[in-house]
């Protein structure tokens, strides 16, 4: 089981965004699957300077939702025992 370590940041930060910031070194190819997931679960990311559509999108090592709710989602899933 592979997990991500994730720090939680809030919008008032963030350019209105709940973000989770991967904290643990991963290659790109993990973080693939990582959007895959998003992808099959939320919809196509979104894209910078557009207004959101799905509510998701990607910089780097940074997931950022639009949503609390999806924010939550992401880290039951990626983190801890929900992990697969």
């Amino acid at each position: 089981m592979t997990t991500l370590d994730i720090e939680i940041l809030y919008p008032a930060d963030h350019a209105g965004y709940f973000v989770a910031q991967v904290t643990l070194d991963v290659n790109e190819v993990y973080l693939d699957d990582v959007d895959a997931w998003c992808e099959q679960t939320f919809g196509p990311q979104d894209v910078w300077g557009s207004a959101p559509v799905t509510g998701w999108k990607r910089m780097f090592w940074k997931y950022c939702f639009t949503d609390e709710e999806m924010l939550s989602m992401f880290v039951l899933r990626w983190t801890g025992e929900n992990a697969q």
